[in-house]
């Protein structure tokens, strides 16, 4: 913490270094230590008496649990600006806290002090829960519990900030990992600020094949599942790391509490066992990562790998583990796994904190060999992930994490193999340099990968040549642990570590890679182009006139729908021609609609339509047509041009030649036409609409089919 007395009074606390000062702004710097402990503390915490500037405390956190510090070195007080020193009354031990003060074993995490700018009298403190002081800290009361077991009000647990309404006394704000709380009574009662707040920490998240289920893993509140819009219930408590769904059976998720302690549910999450049996290392933090990874083999749900320092293996559903390697990296723990192939032997990756990586070309959790394939050059940070290319096993990335501050570009934190490790090389190119945590393949189209970094979403559609931000709907730079793609609707899923989830509006890819009009006179021809395409039902073309309402989202009509590709990873060439209804200016753009219906828009062509200058008679639309209408009544539209002022009549006949409606027989203007074509009682069948014309011009007749459904 920094406290600044004055402009060049300044107070500033290290931790485990105890508190410094300067007199003059910074030039030289003194080791205070007048009433202040000189051992058996590490971080300090201090707060300043907004009613008076010379008065400080500093909150001296401990290591040490047993008496008499048991986690709180001391609580003290400076009214000379932190020169002199005196220790005020240690608050008790807690029951919340296994009988130990407030900061329970945490003060290096949630150590906060605050002093209420109403009543200097008044001091709050944070850590495991929060205490509060009504005469200057000579008594103290516990204000807040972290679970309901314990006492009431509740309030989540590891505070880490407190501020006051600067205009309203007892008005209070407390940051901790649940969010924000608020008191309007001085810390009697407390309330939730976070609905709608959307800082969520995930560490991993899983999706069911097609449904929504989604899952995922938090920072200090528990295990999440989606639930509908952005609300998620909590489906097991505490700290959630990584998470993974079976493909098969959404009701089967997996979860871990810290330190690989893994726990199995077959009812979507209402219920859940241990499953760790066999896995030894589940719970220990000498031999695994506070937040261990684990993953589910993508073509086989039953088969399972984690890593503690060695790496572990499940063929049954987590029914029971074996250890398929010793200590892959003596003193580093494993960071990252990976296994694939539907069936034993699977192939297995794991990468350590030390920036190496194994491979197990014959994995079956007996005797299995690991090979170090790590990549020569990296920058020896965590392995963060590790992908393999399910259409080339021989493909594999590796993610590394870190900051190199050194300039050099690329940065080193994605590699590429097309031999499964027997060489590698940078793919990094252009990206910043932040660390990078996750990585997925497009499934269509191997050259395009999409990565999840310390500061957003990447794309590369040629392998890591370059790379662009993916980033549209989403905060910018936040920080992205976990991206997903959902197999079964090719959407692609982003969690992030403080901003929550995200989900791309359409599936992965409909890549449009060309979008454009060429105009002739007052008829319009759309063509567009995709690179790739994943579930695509097909086009609807959107059409707004310059005198309709400007405006992006209003004044749109649909004139038409071309079917889509479904799947392919080829060109696709599309076209569609539209004749506008009066000269001036129009503007289109493409609705591209999944096969689940979900969608997403092109950019928007601008066109500039002139009078007609010939008679034009378009294909109606939709066509066919027919089928239900809320009204009972089906119709189709018929567009047509006339070049000057003539005697026009449109007219429909069936198969035999019998006329069965007139929809014009007037003296029309120049300009373009819509007519309306009612069905009615008509049977089912094909049909005949003929444009029929006199002029100074001379005479002019077309006519074009069309079909009725029922």
């Amino acid at each position: 913490d920094v406290i600044p007395i004055s402009s060049s009074v300044i107070l500033f606390a290290t931790d485990g270094g105890g508190i410094y000062k300067t007199t003059d702004g910074g030039s030289n710097w003194s080791h205070i230590t007048s009433g202040l402990p000189t051992d058996y503390f590490n971080r300090i915490a201090m707060a300043q008496d907004p009613n008076t500037s010379t008065t400080v405390y500093a909150v001296f956190s401990s290591e040490t649990y047993d008496s008499p510090y048991y986690g709180l070195r001391g609580i003290y007080k400076s009214t000379n600006s932190g020169t002199d020193w005196s220790e005020l009354t240690r608050p008790g031990r807690l029951s919340s806290t296994d009988n130990l003060t407030y900061l329970s074993k945490q003060g290096w995490y949630g150590n906060t002090i605050a002093v209420d700018s109403h009543n200097s009298n008044n001091i709050y403190l944070g850590g495991v829960d929060d205490m509060k002081s009504t005469d200057g800290g000579s008594s103290w009361k516990q204000l807040t519990y972290w679970d309901t077991y314990y006492g009431t009000p509740y309030v989540h647990a590891d505070h880490h900030a407190i501020v006051f309404d600067p205009n309203t006394a007892n008005i209070v704000y407390d940051g901790n990992d649940g969010g924000i709380f608020k008191t309007t009574d001085g810390g009697s009662n407390w309330n939730s600020l976070n609905y709608n707040l959307e800082v969520t920490q995930f560490y991993g998240g899983a999706t069911a094949k097609s449904s929504a289920v989604y899952a995922g893993g938090t920072q200090d509140n528990g295990h999440l599942k989606y639930s509908s819009g952005t609300s998620w219930a909590e489906i097991y408590g505490g700290d959630g790391g990584y998470a993974a769904i079976d493909q098969n059976n959404s009701d089967v998720l997996y979860e871990e509490y810290v330190y690989l302690d893994m726990h199995k549910t077959t009812n979507g999450g209402t219920n859940w066992n241990s499953c760790t049996n066999g896995l030894s290392d589940a719970g220990n933090g000498n031999y695994c990562l506070f937040i261990a990874p684990f993953a589910m083999d993508p073509e086989n749900s039953n088969v399972l790998i984690a890593g503690s320092d060695n790496v572990w293996l499940t063929t049954d559903a987590a029914s029971n583990w074996k250890s398929s390697s010793g200590t892959l990296s003596s003193g580093e723990k494993v960071s990252a796994v990976t296994i694939v192939k539907s069936s034993s032997p699977y192939l297995g990756f794991a990468g350590t904190t030390d920036g190496k990586v194994f491979v197990c070309t014959s994995m079956t959790g007996s005797s299995d060999s690991w090979t170090d394939i790590s990549p020569s050059g990296n920058n020896g940070a965590w392995v963060r992930r590790i992908t393999v290319d399910l259409n080339d096993y021989n493909k594999i990335y590796i993610c590394y994490s870190g900051y190199n501050n050194d300039g050099v570009t690329p940065t080193k934190h994605v590699w590429y193999s097309s031999n499964q490790g027997s060489s590698w090389s940078d793919i990094s190119g252009n990206l910043p340099d932040a660390p990078v945590h996750s990585l997925v393949v497009d499934p269509i189209n191997s050259q395009t990968l999409y990565l999840g970094t310390e500061v957003g979403v990447f794309e590369t559609t040629d392998r890591g040549g370059t790379w662009s931000r993916k980033g549209v709907g989403m905060p910018d730079y936040a920080p992205v642990d976990e991206l997903v793609i959902q197999s079964g609707t090719n959407k692609l899923f982003a969690f992030t570590h403080g901003r929550s989830a995200f989900v791309t509006t359409s599936a992965l890819p409909v890549e449009l890679t060309s979008f454009n009009a060429i105009v002739n006179n007052e008829v319009v021809k759309l063509f567009w182009q995709t690179a790739t395409e994943v579930n695509n039902y097909g086009f609807e073309i959107d059409r707004r006139s310059s005198t309709s309402q400007n405006s992006s989202t209003s004044g749109w009509e649909k004139i038409g729908f071309v079917k889509g590709s479904g799947n392919s990873n080829s060109l696709k060439q599309y076209s569609f021609t539209d004749v506008a209804n009066r000269a001036g200016k129009y503007y289109y753009k493409l609705k591209q609609i999944d096969v689940d219906g979900n969608s997403t828009y092109s950019n928007i062509i601008e066109v500039n339509i002139k009078a007609p200058c010939k008679f034009i008679l378009a294909q109606n639309y939709p066509n066919p047509f027919g089928g239900k209408t809320v009204s009972g009544v089906s119709f189709t539209k018929i567009k047509y041009s006339v070049p000057s002022n003539a005697s026009v009549s449109l007219k429909v006949f069936d198969v035999l030649g019998r006329e069965v409606a007139t929809l014009i027989n007037d003296d029309l203007e120049k300009g373009n036409y819509q007519a309306e074509f009612k069905a009615m009682n008509l049977p089912s069948g094909t049909y005949f609409y003929r444009l029929m014309a006199k002029g100074k011009f001379g005479k002019f007749s077309q006519t074009k089919k069309m079909v009725y459904l029922r």
